[in-house]
């Protein structure tokens, strides 16, 4: 079987372990859109609104078509379209995205070549050491350090 006729199965298995995961969540999202001090019949009165009062695999199905139609539903916290809080902040995700290529391939391509011309010595293997690290350490770890010494 073919690598793009594999991607249905496994996108598939991927939303539904996503699906089912937020099944398990032990908050109730009819609960946290309702507030602390709803009542009973307003949480009920959610619920349905959400269809959460549905059968899982009904859910499920429902889920699928309205992501088939590009609808990726409302903010439970913020009760605001999905789409629109992404449309908002794709802006400058993409503005840091192209900030950190313009300095990283460049720097990529450099130290890579210098580690090449320089195979076996020791900047080749700081270089090493760095790229390693660099993928190992977590991104909000190198965030912290870099705000600690630069910010």
């Amino acid at each position: 079987m073919s690598r793009v006729a594999l991607s249905l199965p496994v996108l598939l298995g991927v939303l539904a372990i996503g699906f089912l995961l937020m099944q398990v969540v032990p908050t109730d999202p009819a609960t946290v859109r309702a507030g602390p001090m709803a009542t009973a019949e307003t949480v009920a009165a959610i619920r349905a609104d959400l269809g959460l009062d549905q059968p899982i695999v009904l859910q499920f199905g429902l889920y699928l078509g309205r992501l088939l139609r590009g609808d990726l539903g409302v903010s439970i916290i913020n009760n605001i379209p999905v789409a629109s809080e992404l449309g908002a902040t794709i802006g400058p995700t993409l503005e840091l995205m192209a900030a950190s290529l313009v300095w990283s391939v460049p720097l990529g391509i450099l130290l890579g070549t210098l580690a090449a011309y320089r195979r076996g010595r020791a900047i080749d293997r700081a270089i090493m050491a760095i790229s390693v690290a660099g993928v190992s350490v977590p991104v909000f770890f190198v965030g912290l350090v870099l705000i600690w010494f630069v910010g």
